[in-house]
């Protein structure tokens, strides 16, 4: 679930104890016809404000829950004779249009049963059932998780947003289901440095904010627990609670934008929250005003976890800020406008801190056997066909390439640095995005003349130039004799290799060339 850059009323069922499952399999007398094969559609609703102020400030960022691709719920079906299980706990993924089962089974329609989903999936979900019935129970489990008051990422946050719906006796096996926040919310939201472009991204200017600090003075507390909030961006911060329970909200802190925190103390409050609620709380802060400032994006601007980037830049514009922070940066923005293509993600591209496809990440030829046919995957040594090809989100996602090593590796940092909503998962980039980070952020520029294919010596202020945009927030350096991989291949005499760039002499030489799997197999 989310909420593009640069890309988320309950019947009780009177039985006791914990319920049996019977065997998924089984077709029981209750089926309405062996033709009725469950089918389930799903709406969602928002939180809902508890006072006018609240309302007003809707506009601040979306708040409404939206669903991804590979997004699970987890479904039940309950006969109403004795509370026994049709179907328990089985999971339904959202494929960007429809729910579908993964049963290895056919899911049946069950007349006199109550139907209950439940959103985020729990793949081993117990459940010890009572007066409240299922979804009682369902909610219990969440109440009691461990790690409940650990918010402070996307995917911790969405973790413990328990929505559910329930269904009695459905008519048919068609079946609507409208999803509700079981617990409550609150929001803090902080003043933020706004922008916009003048240029337009298919019709529209691009909005996007610096990154901020918040930092509180007299720590946030629910219960007797510290409560880090989730960022999610534009200056809101936001922590799931559980209705019904009185909690503290202690106002106290400051901000940061660069080096100078802003101190603020707005409100110290006690409140209770109904179910499915939630509370806005706006902080002011003297200096930082609600203006928004006409600047577009640029090569070396720094892009951050809750989407926010730090106008850096070229160091040319007037709005260009001068010390970026470190805290929350994932990476140096390397191109604008290209994005992904054919994606959402139109506004630019993100070289991470962190290189992943280094030597023991490599293309491995055992694995796999990627199709002749595929456009892009395959180019010869031509400086026109390299240099245009920007399409390694494409091949990375190709599922004939997930199993080799470098691709990989760049997408499995993505549960190491975990990206926005509004961009992109990681990916390896194919053989002209390398070819862009070496001219655009380290500022080669190069013709069809160049033999980019050649090492030539002298070019280390080019290499200086990129790591001295890691070296800023606290990236990985660039040493003499790294390879960088690319996702794009070259038929070289019969022999597939994979097209990579390589600095060598401490970065003094560099050329792009293709490469045969490293490490060699023993």
């Amino acid at each position: 679930m989310k909420s593009n850059f640069l890309r988320l009323s309950y019947f009780a069922i009177a039985a006791a104890g914990i319920l049996t499952a019977c065997n998924q399999e089984n077709v029981s007398s209750d089926i309405a016809n062996s033709g009725n094969v469950l089918s389930i559609s799903v709406s969602q609703n928002d939180f809902s404000p508890v006072d006018a102020e609240s309302r007003a400030v809707t506009d601040l960022t979306n708040r409404t829950t939206t669903f991804e691709n590979g997004d699970k719920l987890g479904l039940y079906v309950v006969s109403n004779a004795d509370g026994s299980y049709h179907y328990e706990n089985v999971p339904f993924t959202y494929n960007g249009e429809s729910w579908e089962s993964e049963s290895a089974s056919t899911i049946y329609y069950y007349k006199n049963s109550d139907y209950i989903v439940y959103y985020p999936y729990i793949e081993d979900l117990q459940l010890t059932v009572g007066e409240t019935g299922v979804s009682g129970a369902i909610k219990t489990v969440f109440e009691s998780k461990s790690d409940f008051y650990t918010q402070n990422t996307a995917d911790a946050y969405e973790a413990v947003d328990l929505m559910m719906a329930e269904v009695e006796n459905p008519s048919d096996a068609n079946v609507t289901f409208n999803l509700a926040h079981k617990f409550s919310m609150i929001e803090i939201s902080v003043p933020v440095r706004k922008y916009i472009t003048t240029k337009e991204y298919n019709g529209e200017k691009f909005e996007y904010n610096a990154p901020v600090k918040l930092e509180w003075t007299t720590p946030l507390k629910y219960g007797d627990n510290d409560v880090t909030p989730y960022a999610a961006g534009k200056g809101i911060y936001r922590f799931i609670v559980k209705p019904g329970e009185s909690v503290a909200v202690n106002i106290d802190g400051y901000v940061q934008y660069e080096e100078e925190p802003f101190n603020f103390s707005n409100e110290n409050a006690s409140l209770t929250l109904t179910e499915g609620s939630f509370k806005h709380y706006k902080v002011t802060v003297e200096g930082i005003s609600d203006q928004v400032t006409t600047r577009d994006l640029e090569v070396g601007d720094y892009y951050y976890s809750d989407g926010s980037i730090y106008p850096y830049g070229g160091q040319t514009g007037e709005h260009d800020l001068k010390n970026p922070m470190v805290e929350g940066c994932i990476g140096v923005i390397y191109e604008v406008t290209n994005g992904a293509p054919n994606t959402d993600w139109i506004h630019g591209s993100v070289l991470s801190l962190k290189n992943v496809s280094d030597e023991s990440s490599a293309w491995d030829w055992d694995k796999v056997t990627i199709p002749d046919n595929i456009d892009g995957v395959w180019i010869d040594e031509n400086y026109e066909l390299i240099v245009s090809n920007n399409n390694g989100y494409y091949i990375s996602n190709l599922n004939e390439a997930k199993n080799i090593d470098a691709i990989d590796g760049a997408l499995k940092y993505e549960s190491q640095c975990p990206s926005p909503a509004n961009c992109s998962k990681w990916y390896l980039p194919s053989a002209g995005q390398l070819w862009q980070i070496v001219s655009d952020l380290g500022g080669y520029s190069t013709t069809s003349s160049d033999n980019i294919f050649t090492q030539v010596s002298g070019r280390r202020q080019y290499f200086e130039k990129i790591n001295y945009s890691l070296t800023l927030v606290n990236g990985t350096q660039m040493v003499g004799n790294t390879r960088l991989w690319s996702c794009t291949l070259r038929n070289n005499g019969g022999t597939a290799n994979a097209w990579t760039i390589e600095w060598a002499g401490d970065g003094d030489q560099f050329k792009m060339l293709s490469r045969l799997s490293y490490p060699e197999k023993s």
